[in-house]
C-alpha cells in the first residue's frame, strides 16, 4: 500500500505542534535515528510507524502524504497557544476576565485540537484555583485575628495569578516549553502531555 509519504508534511506538522525530533520520537515510541532518517527521506516509514507518528501528532495518516494540503488555520502554533495564556490578563481590566477570556477562547476553538484543549484547561484550572485561594485567604483574615498580619498578601495573590504566571507561561509556550502553573486544582481534566 503506497501512501505517497511526504517527509515535508511530517516536518511541517511536527513544527506546527512545536515538537522537537526527540519529543516526537519519544511520543511515537520510535528511535530518534529512525525519525531523522524518515525526515531526511532516506527511508520510507512502514505503515505501523507512520500510524504512530500520525497519532502522536494528532493527525490522520493521509495528512502526512503528498496528496493532501495542510490547513494552517486548524493547527496551533506556539504563538497561537500563547494567546490562551495571555488572555488571563483581561482580568486586570474586567472582574473575572482572567477566567472568562480563556473560557470563551476555549469554547470557541475547542474542536481544533487536543493541544488547544489541554492548554485552555490548564489556564482555566489555574485561574479558578487561585481565585479560590484568594477567597479562602480573605475568609481566614476576617475570622482569625492572628492572621491579620497577612494583609500584605492580598495584593500579591492577584498579581501572581492574573499577571505574572500567565505572562511567564505564555513566554514559555512561545519557546516550545511547558507552561508553569503551580498549586493548580484540576477541575477540568486534560490529557497530560510532554509536548507544548
Amino acid at each position: 500500500m503506497d501512501l505517497n509519504f511526504s517527509s515535508e508534511k511530517l516536518i511541517t506538522q511536527r513544527k506546527l505542534q512545536g515538537l522537537s525530533q526527540d519529543k516526537l520520537a519519544e511520543k511515537a515510541g520510535i528511535n530518534i535515528r529512525t525519525l531523522q532518517r524518515i525526515e531526511k527521506n532516506e527511508v520510507k516509514p512502514q505503515l505501523y510507524t507512520l500510524g504512530c507518528l500520525a497519532d502522536s501528532l494528532g493527525v490522520k495518516i493521509e495528512d502526512l502524504t503528498a496528496s493532501t494540503q495542510i490547513s494552517l488555520k486548524n493547527e496551533k502554533s506556539p504563538r497561537q497557544l500563547s494567546i490562551l495564556h495571555f488572555s488571563a490578563l483581561v482580568g486586570c481590566v474586567f472582574p473575572l476576565g482572567n477566567i472568562l477570556a480563556p473560557l470563551f477562547l476555549w469554547l470557541y476553538k475547542r474542536q481544533t485540537s487536543d493541544t488547544w484543549n489541554n492548554h485552555a484547561q490548564k489556564v482555566i484550572n489555574f485561574q479558578i484555583s487561585w481565585l479560590i485561594y484568594l477567597f479562602v485567604a480573605i475568609v481566614l483574615y476576617f475570622t482569625i485575628e492572628q492572621l491579620a498580619f497577612f494583609v500584605f498578601l492580598f495584593p500579591i495573590i492577584p498579581i501572581v495569578h492574573i499577571i505574572l504566571l500567565p505572562v511567564y507561561s505564555g513566554i514559555l509556550v512561545i519557546k516550545n516549553k511547558l507552561p508553569f502553573y503551580p498549586l493548580t486544582i484540576h477541575f477540568l481534566k486534560y490529557k497530560h502531555e510532554d509536548s507544548v
